[in-house]
């Protein structure tokens, strides 16, 4: 089997949910199902979830309350609306 393009699978940012980062297909960077350098916080059409060894940890109404602040979230991707460092300080000025 071939892998797909990212367009094809709708690559694009995940969230704290689920992510390629515990995709069954994702390999460290890359993805044996999708061509190309692979985010561990992506997520396209084929993702499937790792099973949990320890079962479910979150309650359906925590995993809405993730997923929802998170699709509320500003995509920081690319440098994009990063938070900029304060500009440098002035030293004081002393006086004589």
């Amino acid at each position: 089997m071939s892998k797909q393009t990212q367009v094809e699978t709708n690559y694009g940012r995940g969230d704290p949910i689920d992510h390629c980062g515990i995709c069954t297909f994702y390999q460290g960077g890359r993805c044996s199902q999708v061509m190309g350098a692979i985010s561990g916080y992506g997520i396209c059409d084929l993702y499937k979830r790792t099973q949990n060894p320890f079962g479910s940890t979150l309650s359906p109404n925590e995993v809405q309350a993730i997923k929802a602040m998170a699709a509320d979230a500003q995509d920081r991707s690319q440098g994009g609306g990063a938070p900029q460092p304060p500009p440098p300080q002035q030293p004081m000025m002393q006086r004589g």
